[in-house]
Parts: C-alpha cells; sequence; structure tokens
C-alpha cells in the first residue's frame, strides 16, 4: 500500500518538474509506436528506491532500467500479436483491490479524489490510467507463461 501512494506521489513530482521545467525530457528508446522517455526510466528507478535523483544514477543503472522497460514493452507487444486476452472480470477485480488499497492509503475516498484533483487528474482518468495498466500488467504475466511467443525485435529504435 505505501508502495502504491509512493508511486502516486513520484508521479506528482515528475510531473510538477515537467510542468516548470525542471527535467530535460529525452526520448531513449522508440518500441512500435511507444516512446519510452527519460522521466519514465527516472521515475522507474525512484520507485524501485534505486535512486532518489537522477543525478545519483550512473550511465549502468539507466541502461538497466531502460532495458527491462524495452523488455517488458516487447512482450506486451508479442501478447498483443499472438491475441492474448486479459479476463475483464479478473482485471475488473484486480482494479477494485487496487483502488481499496489506495483509498485505505489516503484515508477515504474523498480524500484521494481531493489528493488526486490537487495534482490535477480526473478521478475518470486516474482509473483510465489504472486499468490500462493492470490489464498491460496481466497481459504480460499471461503471454510470460505461453513460451512460444516471438518477440518482435526489429521494432525497437
Amino acid at each position: 500500500m505505501k508502495i502504491k501512494i509512493a508511486i502516486i506521489l513520484c508521479l506528482a513530482f515528475v510531473l510538477n518538474a515537467l510542468a516548470f521545467g525542471e527535467i530535460e525530457e529525452r526520448i531513449l528508446a522508440v518500441v512500435e509506436d511507444d516512446i519510452i522517455t527519460s522521466s519514465e526510466v527516472e521515475m522507474a528507478l525512484i520507485v524501485e528506491g534505486r535512486v532518489t535523483d537522477m543525478g545519483e544514477a550512473d550511465e549502468d543503472i539507466i541502461r538497466e532500467k531502460l532495458m527491462e522497460i524495452i523488455d517488458e514493452r516487447l512482450i506486451l507487444l508479442a501478447a498483443i500479436e499472438e491475441s492474448i486476452q486479459v479476463d475483464p472480470s479478473r482485471a475488473d477485480e484486480f482494479l477494485k483491490q487496487r483502488w481499496q488499497m489506495l483509498v485505505e492509503g489516503y484515508g477515504g475516498e474523498v480524500a484521494l479524489e481531493e489528493a488526486l484533483r490537487s495534482e490535477g487528474y480526473s478521478l475518470e482518468a486516474f482509473k483510465r490510467k489504472t486499468r490500462q495498466q493492470i490489464n498491460d500488467f496481466m497481459l504480460k504475466q499471461y503471454s510470460v507463461s505461453y513460451t512460444h511467443l516471438t518477440l518482435p525485435t526489429k521494432r525497437i529504435v
């Protein structure tokens, strides 16, 4: 639960910094039509607790995290190409559980909604984004269990 709250706070920090021009946004890779940015890699490293500031991260750590993100995107693409489907009822249940954890972490639904609003998120946009993350996560989980997936290697820039 604390990790979920940390993710929201880190996301708010990065978005805030981007709004004030404090972070130089760079495209690090493109997988199919999906862009991987420097702030996305930074966010992942911060959420994992590997760094508290990108100034601390050496090139090897950044490169390693970037490769992990690229691998995840390739697995997701392969799952989509193989027409692997996520069970909507399982995704809905996972979304309910995640939402409940967030609500409890913020001390109630009203407090969570206010926190989201103060960071510029609408409740619906946040739920849509969370649902997409859950679908992607579940799709990657399903695809890892299928050993016959062929990863599309020609789509990395």
